[in-house]
């Protein structure tokens, strides 16, 4: 006799249950699920809730008896799935489950099989290369297998019909396929899986598929990828491929009449608005449009121009407009009368044929001070009919700022400048430092012209560029791991691509359907190494632009100091030299603000021997409020 005793943990009571199933659908824990004669599926979650009551997470009627309950992956990327059998169905649901809200989890039908006879029981049959199958045996001993498997890509890709072979060339999920077309039509009956006639490995996405085999061209069929366009035979044999720097978005193959050599022609549209023009994989001409095409066609010849006899025509045409320049132009008399008087009573007379050509009237004036022409569109000033004198907003609210916004032409940079009168301060703020730059220096331009002796002050933006300078060195750091990384990723595909080329020389072809799968992984994790890779580029160069431009924003506040700078922007652009090994040696410091800092007090610290000290005097009251008096009183 035994001494342990076996404790209840969970239990519930169900009419007419027929069948039990334990499987890990939420969390990390596993629930029960029933199913029952009268078509219930109750789904019970014990480990999450001590009372009975509220142990039921759902329960829903399929409205077929339920005979036994399975669990597996039986498609890939669906995560766990519920097989149901019923005595006529196989059914696959999927709980979804609402943590927010658990009253709307519910049970979702995936797909329905009918079964031909009645079923007695199931299992699962797992299988190394495919997804779990499941093994159905009916009530006559008779057993079905049934499986599923995701489609091999994401959408479908471009198609055609080679009449020489009789195939059907089929591209999708990166691989080019031919399959008998005689063989399509008895497959559909039979209901055997179909096999192809020969596959390749395109290594990258298809956008259009064309053939050529009218003679004296050997029967060909041509793949646009989006970076590769490649020419096979009839029988799979690679004849040539063409490499493009750019993505290509179309494809149109040609013919020319009455020519006897057997090239292919292919025009060729890519993203960046260019036509390529291809007589087999030599390049032969390219041009620009305007906008990126999606779709070619070559225009059909349907008339005989004769060229002999439009240049005739073009050379008379062209003696025509050369005689037309001899004719004499008629001059008419045309009288115009001005009468100056009051606003109200002024008045223009003119006197003209009806067939009088129109014309730019100038009107001259003299000894009036100087000679000046008066055109018909003048430029008039808004003036009041009060008498009272009108006073200037700007001398009217003297002390309160004023301000004006800058926007570039086609771009949505602004800035924004705003003075104040009473304290001769400018505040200019803007998002863009390049800009800033622009705007302060061109400020400080005008206000010296138009204000001889004026000193300009300014505070130097050593936080922002210590800012953008330690980014920088962030993404140079960034940038040079990416690109090992890619050199690493090259020369791996290149193994890869030099090892397929060897098992291609064999005359035994060997499976390769696993050196394939290598290339198509070393292939994309290329692709988005590169990309990573052009976009930290990217913004190294936006980084380098604004610190350029705070640079030289410094620059010129030191110049109006009088002060000798140090560096600007030349120091960051014209040059192939590491920024951080470069600013590093002229401050002797790698820390980003501690480099901007000691090369700003360098400059200043250059002219502090100079300064001299002034005595300070004491003033009276007295002269003081002389000074006010005569207006001398410095700002």
């Amino acid at each position: 006799m035994s001494l342990f005793k076996i404790n209840e943990y969970f239990s519930t009571n169900l009419v007419g249950a027929s069948c039990i199933h334990c499987v890990n659908l939420i969390g990390k824990r596993d629930q029960l699920i029933v199913g029952g004669e009268n078509g219930f599926l109750t789904v019970f979650d014990p480990g999450e809730k001590e009372k009975e009551q509220d142990a039921t997470i759902v329960q829903q009627e399929t409205g077929r008896p339920v005979i036994e309950i399975q669990s597996g992956e039986f498609l890939p990327g669906t995560g766990m799935i519920l097989a149901i059998l019923s005595p006529s169905t196989l059914s696959y649901y999927k709980l979804i489950y609402d943590e927010q809200d658990p009253s709307r989890t519910r049970l979702n039908e995936l797909f329905v099989h009918s079964l031909q006879e009645g079923a007695y029981n199931m299992c699962l049959v797992q299988t190394p290369n495919h997804a779990t199958q499941i093994l159905v045996q009916s009530v006559g001993s008779d057993q079905v297998v049934f499986s599923r498997s995701s489609l091999p890509s994401l959408h479908p890709g471009p198609l055609c019909y080679c009449l020489p072979s009789s195939s059907l060339i089929t591209v999708n999920g990166g691989f080019i396929n031919s399959v008998k077309f005689s063989l399509l039509a008895s497959g559909s009956n039979t209901g055997k899986k179909i096999t192809f006639d020969w596959t390749m490995n395109l290594g990258d996405s298809a956008i259009s598929l064309a053939t050529q085999d009218m003679p004296p061209v050997q029967p060909s069929i041509i793949v646009l990828c989006r970076r590769t366009m490649y020419c096979f035979t009839s029988g799979g044999i690679i004849r040539w491929q063409v490499r493009f720097e750019c993505i290509a978005t179309a494809l149109c193959v040609y013919r020319v009449p009455e020519t006897d050599n057997a090239i292919i022609r292919s025009i060729v549209a890519t993203n960046i608005n260019t036509l390529l023009i291809y007589s087999d994989s030599k390049l032969i001409w390219n041009c620009q449009t305007q906008e990126p095409p999606v779709q070619l066609l070559v225009p059909a010849d349907n008339r005989f121009v004769d060229f002999k006899a439009k240049i005739t025509e073009m050379r008379e045409m062209e003696a025509k407009v050369k005689d037309t320049s001899n004719v004499e132009i008629k001059s008419s008399p045309f009288n115009f009368d001005v009468k100056l008087g009051e606003l109200e009573r002024s008045s223009i007379d003119y006197s003209s044929k009806g067939d009088a050509p129109v014309c730019p009237v100038h009107l001259t004036f003299h000894n009036l001070r100087d000679s000046d022409q008066i055109f018909l569109n003048v430029e008039c000033q808004m003036a009041t009919p009060s008498k009272q004198i009108v006073i200037e907003r700007a001398n009217l609210h003297a002390e309160n700022p004023q301000s004006l916004g800058l926007r570039v032409y086609g771009y949505d940079a602004t800035v924004s400048i705003f003075g104040a009168n009473k304290s001769s301060r400018y505040r200019i703020q803007s998002e863009y430092p390049s800009l800033l730059n622009v705007v302060v220096a061109d400020l400080g331009d005008r206000l010296m012209s138009n204000l001889p002796g004026v000193h300009i002050s300014g505070n130097l933006p050593i936080e922002y560029a210590s800012g953008y300078l330690e980014e920088y060195f962030g993404l140079e750091d960034k940038y040079s791991n990416e690109k090992k990384q890619v050199e690493a990723r090259s020369k791996e595909v290149r193994a890869i691509e030099a090892l397929l080329l060897s098992k291609a020389k064999n005359a035994k072809l060997d499976d390769v359907t696993h050196i394939e799968t290598l290339l198509d992984k070393a292939h994309e994790t290329l692709i988005a190494l590169i990309d990573q890779l052009c976009a930290t580029q990217k913004r190294m160069e936006s980084v380098r632009q604004s610190l350029c431009s705070l640079l030289n924003l410094a620059a010129t506040i030191m110049r109006w100091r009088n002060l000798e700078a140090t560096i600007d922007g030349d120091v960051i652009t014209n040059t192939q030299q590491s920024i951080r090994e470069r600013l590093s040696w002229l401050a002797g410091s790698r820390d980003a603000t501690k480099i901007i800092e000691n090369l700003c007090m360098t400059a200043t610290n250059k002219d502090m021997g100079m300064i001299e000290e002034r005595e300070e005097e004491e003033e009276d009251d007295t002269e003081k409020l002389e000074q006010v008096a005569r207006g001398e009183v410095p700002l």
